[in-house]
């Protein structure tokens, strides 16, 4: 099977003619910072997932590390997978270790040792399965052997690049005894792809996706958004759950006090996709959901309507016509927890970048072990 793997360095002129020569496409969905260390997010991830979903492409993701510690690595993890599952990605997330930059000049991972290297490695690979999701590694065929353990990395996907002459055509494949995609060149030419592109052989199965059915035109004049959520909250006293009145936007936040925590939340949008995610205390992060029906259990709402939520992550799927015409919207929401006296910063879709108020974002909104008892949202 052939794979291209892209990021902003990449144009894509036809999206219909790449999927008639591809059968899957691995997007980088961000990257750390040389120097500083902050995740940022590949600014053309949106647009090619969502164009991937459109021509019915199957796609995973890959993150470029400048992972230092096991903990650094983990949040790259939590970052890939959150947007990941925010496109609905069907194929791995992987994790890219190499000297990023492609030059002499020492970047923040480049002196890790090979133990510590390949421990950064498998704890970005375990975070990702302990959210449920199928990971690998990325590297060439000599960074594996000599800047990781390889034999500790078989147990994931192995994701190997090997070149020979890089005319664009497979030559030698990599020597290594397991090898689940083999890049074997960079100066790939793919119908649809302007310039070389990144080419795989792919020796995992790809199930096929299909197009999405767009049912419905939206006028480009239309461009504001709004967001109608609600939550459920359980008494902390008697233990009664109740849903609470709906709630537009900012005009007021959903919730009661600490009299009571939140147990489930919907939300839905005037136009678009609002994809939400719960955190519940002692049980980790439940599935995303799309819906807004509090009779469906799987995906009307997030949440349990039994255990307290301690975080939350909204994403807003902007459409394409809105798109053309804005450009990409996101979901803005902040928490305020029990014990709180009021409302955390801002939090944009799942980001983890700074936010425009100066903060630092951590992908969700909520503290780990302190459960929300109000929840504002809107789209900007």
């Amino acid at each position: 099977m052939k794979v291209v793997d892209i990021s902003k360095y990449n144009t894509v002129t036809d999206w219909n003619a790449v999927s008639q020569n591809v059968d899957g496409v691995i997007i980088r969905c961000g990257y750390r910072g040389y120097v500083a260390g902050v995740i940022s997010e590949d600014n053309k991830f949106r647009m090619f997932a969502e164009q991937c979903r459109a021509a019915g492409i199957p796609f995973g993701v890959y993150f470029m590390s400048q992972a230092i510690t096991e903990a650094e690595a983990r949040e790259e993890a939590d970052y890939a997978v959150n947007m990941a599952n925010a496109y609905g990605a069907t194929l791995p997330i992987f994790i890219d270790s190499e000297d990023g930059d492609g030059t002499a000049i020492n970047v923040r991972a480049d002196g890790l040792s090979q133990d510590v290297r390949t421990a950064v490695v498998k704890a970005f690979c375990d975070q990702v399965q302990a959210r449920g999701c199928i990971t690998g590694v990325y590297a060439s065929e000599s960074w594996f052997r000599s800047r990781m353990h390889y034999e500790q990395l078989t147990a994931y996907r192995i994701w190997c690049a090997k070149y020979g002459t890089n005319d664009g055509t497979a030559q030698t494949k990599p020597a290594l005894n397991k090898v689940d995609m083999w890049q074997y060149s960079s100066r790939g030419s793919v119908p649809g792809v302007s310039g070389n592109v990144d080419v795989n052989e792919c020796y995992f199965d790809i199930q096929t996706v299909e197009k999405p059915i767009h049912t419905a035109t939206l006028e480009v004049t239309d461009t504001n958004v709004d967001a109608t959520y609600r939550v459920a909250v359980k008494d902390k006293k008697t233990g009664v759950v109740r849903w609470l009145p709906e709630v537009k936007n900012l005009l007021d936040y959903a919730g009661l006090n600490e009299s009571s925590v939140i147990v489930a939340i919907m939300a839905k949008v005037s136009q678009g996709e609002m994809r939400l995610q719960a955190h519940v205390k002692g049980r980790g992060w439940y599935d995303i959901v799309t819906g807004y029906d509090v009779n469906d259990k799987v995906n009307g709402f997030a949440g349990d309507l039994v255990n307290e939520i301690d975080a939350v992550m909204c994403y807003y799927v902007t459409p394409e016509v809105l798109r053309n015409a804005t450009g990409y919207k996101k979901a803005k929401y902040s928490v305020s927890t029990v014990g709180n006296s009021g409302f955390y910063s801002w939090q944009y879709d799942n980001e983890t970048c700074v936010g425009p108020d100066g903060q630092k974002q951590d992908g969700y909104a909520g503290i780990y072990g302190k459960s929300i008892d109000g929840l504002y949202l809107c789209i900007e």
